[in-house]
């Protein structure tokens, strides 16, 4: 084999493969290449030593594209805020007079006892990117609120599925478990 070209009308040899034994057939491992040529002398190299430095290379480039792969999907996916995980703490469900306020995943700090659906999602009446609390509208409903002991009691406040803000409360709820209730008028269990 023979890969030519032309450099300023001149033809340069620029790889060949020859048997180091001068033979016209031999094994591969006899092969040698001849790089270079004319003006710029021959330099031999035995084909396994080519074998080797380009399997190494093949495998350092293969290892580095690995690496070099997964540093651009991290940084993908902390550039367009792509949460590495939305799973709720647990599982919540809240009956206020009869109607379902929450019957899915949500968050609850055991702390502090607030807990949100995480589904309430609001806008700027002005249709601006910021504005007062008062401007703001909900475009989708969602449920948040705390239950919180008081006076060996429980007091349950939530923003009724729709509001920006609290605004029912329920006091003297019994604790059974993980459940806090009154009876026929608000149910709120949740499931860890």
């Amino acid at each position: 084999m023979t890969c030519r070209t032309s450099l300023w009308g001149a033809h340069y040899h620029l790889l060949k493969t020859a048997c180091r034994s001068g033979t016209s057939e031999c094994h591969q491992d006899d092969l040698e290449f001849i790089i270079g040529g004319g003006v710029f002398g021959r330099i031999n190299v035995h084909l396994t030593h080519i074998y080797n430095d380009l399997n190494e290379q093949f495998n350092n480039l293969h290892i580095y594209s690995m690496i070099t792969k997964l540093l651009i999907a991290i940084t993908l996916i902390s550039i367009m805020g792509i949460p590495t995980s939305n799973a709720k703490n647990t599982y919540c469900k809240l009956t206020v007079n009869g109607g379902i306020g929450i019957n899915g995943p949500c968050d609850l700090d055991t702390e502090t006892g607030e807990f949100t659906d995480g589904l309430l999602k609001t806008a700027c009446r002005s249709g601006m990117e910021t504005c007062n609390p008062q401007d703001l509208e909900v475009i989708r409903g969602g449920s948040f609120g705390h239950i919180v002991p008081k006076d060996g009691m429980w007091e349950f406040c939530w923003n009724e599925g729709g509001y920006t803000t609290i605004n029912e409360c329920f006091q003297g709820l019994k604790q059974d478990r993980s459940c806090w209730s009154i009876p026929d008028e608000v149910v709120f269990c949740v499931n860890h």
